[in-house]
């Protein structure tokens, strides 16, 4: 969330309250001017910006007691101070293609028979998120990155309109000058452009729109080509985000 963007919440539909983010980045707000009677059953919560950007909203907690101040009980707040130092700080370095070498003989134990191939190994986050655009012209560049990155724009539902930029913005960073033919919502995506794991901020048509994105990823070197049919990549998370994304290296 950013500093200058309000966010109206919505409870199954009907207006609730603003919420007003104190810094730019993850952090944790709460509504306690306001409450609201909620029925036994399904009920949907709803997050809208005064901006293109969709909200990113990580935990949403409900409680039936008085809250004082910005923070919850301690729990709750070890637990968002917890996601917080995740996504804000850079993620540790991994090794790099040449240190990991050829990985694709790693394979982990394949009881069903249903696996041809598979990686054992942890991931690191990296930033994701959502924007509305218009048809039209938009520009998307990058700025303070304390390593090379690639930026990504597409979108999810037709893969036509995506694109994808390395050093083509000012000072070597990443710029992406964009004819957009169709209205929608679009992904945001960074990744490591080779390796290393760092920071940058993601400008949108000349104001931030995203400071201190982390950039993360890993990369594998491939010895040979492999083909038919086969699933190189599942994965099995312990927590967090369920979205896993791989892409070409270059």
């Amino acid at each position: 969330m950013q500093e200058w963007e309000s966010y109206k919440v919505y409870i199954d539909g009907n207006s609730f309250e603003y919420i007003y983010p104190s810094t730019n980045g993850w952090q944790k707000i709460s509504i306690s001017s306001a409450t609201i009677s909620l029925t036994p059953g399904k009920h949907i919560i709803q997050f809208f910006g005064s901006g293109p950007m969709v909200p990113m909203v990580d935990e949403i907690k409900l409680t039936t007691r008085p809250l004082y101040g910005k923070d919850a009980d301690g729990k709750t707040s070890d637990f968002l101070t917890q996601i917080t130092q995740l996504k804000q700080q850079p993620v540790i370095a991994v090794p790099v293609e040449e240190e990991a070498g050829d990985l694709t003989s790693k394979v982990l134990p394949n009881p069903l028979g249903n696996y041809d191939h598979a990686i054992d190994t942890s991931f690191t986050y990296s930033h994701f998120s959502y924007i509305y655009l218009t048809a039209g012209s938009h520009t998307f560049t990058t700025s303070g990155s304390t390593v090379n990155r690639s930026l990504t724009i597409f979108n999810p539902a037709n893969y036509t309109y995506s694109w994808s930029n390395v050093n083509g913005g000012p000072g070597g960073e990443s710029g992406l000058y964009l004819y957009v033919g169709l209205s929608g919502y679009y992904a945001i995506m960074l990744r490591p452009y080779t390796s290393g794991t760092g920071t940058t901020n993601i400008i949108y048509n000349g104001s931030t729109l995203v400071s201190g994105a982390v950039i993360g990823g890993r990369t594998y070197a491939m010895g040979s080509l492999k083909g038919g049919p086969m699933n190189f990549f599942t994965c099995k998370l312990t927590g967090g985000d369920t979205r896993m994304v791989a892409s070409h290296y270059f």
